[in-house]
């Protein structure tokens, strides 16, 4: 009997929260050996995805060396050993990876621009939420680097910031080849969407049905059957 799923996080900083879910169930292994979680936090991205695929090979990559420690704690107590946390800056990835070691990279990056909305006064949630230790230009240009030809960028990002991504995905040679929205409740619009994009040239990208979160009774049906697939 495998160990229970474990998933602790720190009070103060920041909480992981449905986007990560979201991106864990969207994420597609089909030949896939290795995997770049960046900014992976307490871990729970690839807690969720080293557990339904064990054959994969998957490091979270953490800024934060106090918070880089939650998620190998918790991928220990889970009995992950497919998985494994390190402490690094994202731009300085050249340094202590090779160029094409992941078949896919994954990231909950920070969703607003520095300078813009409230700063949060809690150092680890204003470096989660604003564009302080990394950037999307950031991100982008750095997945060149770390994925090997055909290798997939899988991200969560607010909707207003679609076309700029769009853009930077174009300009280093991405071709986005699944998208979809996810949607709070059925009569809102969506503020969030996920997106899979592959270094090369790509058929036009396929768009999926929106991911509806929440139902008049609380999680959606869809909702809980994907929690269900990746526990």
């Amino acid at each position: 009997m495998r160990a229970e799923l474990t998933l602790d996080q720190n009070r103060e900083g920041y909480r992981f929260s449905q986007d990560s879910f979201a991106l864990a169930g969207f994420f597609d292994a089909t030949g896939v050996t290795r995997v770049l979680d960046i900014g992976t936090g307490a871990g729970v991205v690839s807690a969720l995805i080293g557990r339904k695929y064990q054959s994969v090979k998957i490091t979270g990559l953490e800024i934060d060396p106090e918070t880089a420690f939650q998620a190998s704690s918790n991928f220990r107590s889970s009995g992950l050993e497919n998985v494994t946390a390190v402490i690094g800056d994202l731009r300085l990835a050249d340094r202590f990876f090779r160029r094409g070691k992941f078949c896919a990279v994954l990231c909950n990056p920070p969703y607003f621009k520095a300078g813009t909305g409230r700063l949060s006064p809690n150092k680890k949630r204003a470096v989660a939420r604003h564009e302080i230790s990394m950037t999307l230009v950031d991100l982008v240009e750095k997945s060149t680097f770390l994925l090997k030809p055909g290798g997939a960028l899988l991200i969560t990002m607010i909707c207003q910031r679609r076309a700029e991504y769009v853009s930077l995905l174009q300009k280093q040679g991405f071709s986005e080849t699944r998208y979809r929205e996810v949607l709070t409740v059925k009569t809102g619009s969506a503020k969030i969407f996920l997106s899979e994009a592959r270094l090369g040239v790509f058929p036009k990208s396929v768009i999926e049905p929106p991911l509806l979160l929440r139902s008049t009774d609380g999680d959606s049906a869809e909702y809980l059957h994907m929690l269900e697939e990746l526990s």
